[in-house]
């Protein structure tokens, strides 16, 4: 596996090279919507796998059936208000 520099990764281009079998499929659009909701996640230091980029473009283009379910909300609604009161 060639390694990514996460740095530097900016535009379609680079996220092509970087996971070409995950990108190899997509055609421009798909692809910069991808890029655009995984790109915030990676400035802020997360570094995917391919199995992560894979999962990513299934669930935003909606081949793979994703998000949170109603008791994850719910969990982490209680996680947010035992910090915040703890906070307090």
């Amino acid at each position: 596996m060639t390694m990514v520099d996460f740095n530097t990764l900016k535009d379609v281009a680079g996220y092509r090279k970087a996971f070409p079998t995950v990108f190899e499929n997509l055609d421009e659009s798909e692809a910069k919507r991808v890029v655009r909701a995984v790109h915030s996640s990676v400035l802020e230091g997360r570094e995917p796998t391919v199995e992560d980029m894979q999962a990513s473009a299934d669930r935003i283009l909606h081949r793979r059936q994703g998000g949170l379910t109603d008791s994850d909300v719910l969990d982490i609604l209680a996680r947010v208000q035992g910090s915040s009161s703890r906070s307090a």
